[in-house]
């Protein structure tokens, strides 16, 4: 199995708790067919994952392209084009806050 592309894309809104992922790849298997597979899901979370199979590349192109444009208008991003500094803040402090249950306050210093 080759992986032929892929994409991660993030729909991140601080101010509703929303942090989510979708990953997407056109993978070429041995026998000359091309799987689409996706996984999706909160940020930390392992999230869901399905797998569609083409029999060939330009099929899968064609999902490939309307699966990035529907997630698109969901407000996904690619994640390379997106700025990441406080949720990567907010992400790191929830995790900590899960260590410790009985750190309930928002701290100060994240800044929202």
């Amino acid at each position: 199995m080759r992986v032929i592309e892929s994409e991660l894309l993030l729909s991140v809104d601080a101010g509703r708790n929303r942090f989510r992922f979708f990953v997407v790849e056109l993978r070429e298997l041995d026998d000359g067919r091309v799987e689409l597979a996706r996984r999706w899901g909160r940020v930390g979370a392992s999230g869901r994952t399905e797998i569609e199979v083409y029999e060939d590349e330009e099929a899968a192109r064609v999902a490939w392209e309307n699966l990035l444009e529907r997630r698109a208008k969901h407000g996904y991003a690619s994640a390379e084009d997106e700025d990441l500094s406080d949720a990567r803040r907010l992400l790191a402090w929830l995790r900590s806050a899960r260590r410790h249950p009985r750190q309930l306050a928002f701290p100060v210093a994240v800044g929202f």
